[in-house]
């Protein structure tokens, strides 16, 4: 499942709901793109098969961005989302079914990946089995939306009840009731009528017979579209809420941008990906080798757009107190790192050094006095 496809002709209470959903998972998917996995062997960073497996090329026929956003889709409509590994290669399956047991391993059938259904059953150690919560957000978002998208149904009729052209039309005698008289007269109804309605400009002849008189020509009670802006903005608040998505960024707004992103990031992106890792972890890197500092793990730090001139003085700070080598520090400003020894070093400087220096003393480790 790659994503809903939306219909240009559906009903404008539901296209509002899908529409923020859609916007809740791009920029859900948006932002884990930017992020990086970072694949590490006995605590340093490598870049090998894994590495390439989850950043770039997931699968022959997947670049990685498709590929997790397959994955997002499927959290977010199915709640949950199932990926197996064939031929050292990853897939998302469309559907599955998935058997729970309590001494025993979960079993996977009837797995189906791109339409292709495969023989094979898997095991709860052969597979990535990811689900978002409890309870199906998306059957939430459903069952509270029924009475917005009534709301937001009437707010539409009532825009258009009070900015629709009405009119009185007289007729001189009686309508006619049978013979092209009736005929001509159905015509004026039922297509004039709606034509001249409905057109931005234009002229209706009528002949002395009838004459017509709008009503709400110079109406006071015309409403603008806010009301109906009011309600969609209701959804889509309540929307982004149960994604933990700030409503601004669906919305565009930059007002307090840097805050809504640190929100984002700790409430929506950082808790998604430690779901993605762990389980990564668990499965294909096992507890020996966790232990032993060989894992993966996503490094969402990266997703800010922050400017090096706020940076630098971080990146300083870092290198200054010894956590940063200039490697890393090229690393944190998106540029290659030089892999050279000089450059792997860290530093700290004399401001920062133990108070167990006998240089800070004024003597050796002895306390004696240096001459």
């Amino acid at each position: 499942m790659e994503g809903k496809t939306i219909s240009s002709n559906i009903k404008a209470e539901i296209f509002y709901k899908e529409f923020a959903i859609q916007s809740c998972i791009s920029i859900i998917t948006n932002a884990l793109v930017l992020a990086e996995f970072e694949t590490y062997e006995r605590g340093k960073p490598i870049k090998k098969n894994n590495y390439y497996l989850f950043n770039v090329e997931p699968n022959i026929n997947q670049n990685a961005t498709e590929f997790w956003m397959q994955v997002v889709s499927n959290l977010v409509y199915e709640n949950e989302c199932l990926i197996v590994q064939l031929n050292e290669q990853l897939f998302v399956a469309d559907s599955f079914n998935h058997s729970e047991y309590v001494y025993y391993e979960d079993i996977y059938k009837n797995v189906v990946v791109r339409g292709y259904t495969l023989r094979e059953l898997f095991k709860e150690s052969d597979v990535i089995y990811l689900k978002l919560n409890d309870a199906n957000i998306k059957k939430v978002i459903d069952g509270l939306y029924d009475d917005y998208s009534k709301l937001l149904g009437v707010s539409m009729a009532s825009f258009r009840k009070a900015n629709g052209t009405k009119g009185i039309l007289e007729i001189q005698g009686q309508a006619p009731i049978q013979g092209p008289a009736k005929e001509n007269f159905d015509r004026l109804m039922e297509k004039d009528f709606k034509k001249y309605l409905e057109a931005d400009n234009a002229v209706l002849p009528l002949s002395n017979t009838y004459k017509f008189n709008e009503t709400n020509k110079n109406s006071t009670i015309n409403k603008d579209s806010r009301d109906v802006r009011a309600v969609i903005n209701d959804i889509i608040d309540f929307v982004a809420a149960a994604f933990h998505v700030p409503a601004g960024v669906i919305k565009g707004d930059i007002a307090g941008v840097e805050g809504q992103t640190d929100n984002f990031l700790m409430f929506c992106i950082n808790p998604i990906a430690k779901l993605i890792t762990s389980e990564i972890n668990r499965k294909m890197y096992g507890k020996e080798n966790f232990i032993d500092r060989t894992y993966v793990k996503m490094d969402t730090q990266r997703i800010r757009n922050v400017d090096i001139s706020n940076i630098s003085k971080a990146a300083d700070l870092l290198f200054r107190i010894g956590v940063n080598s200039i490697d890393d520090n090229l690393e944190l400003l998106g540029k290659e790192p030089l892999n050279e020894t000089w450059s792997k070093e860290h530093y700290v400087t004399k401001n920062y050094q133990s108070v167990l220096n006998p240089d800070l003393k004024g003597g050796d480790k002895n306390g004696t006095k240096n001459s």
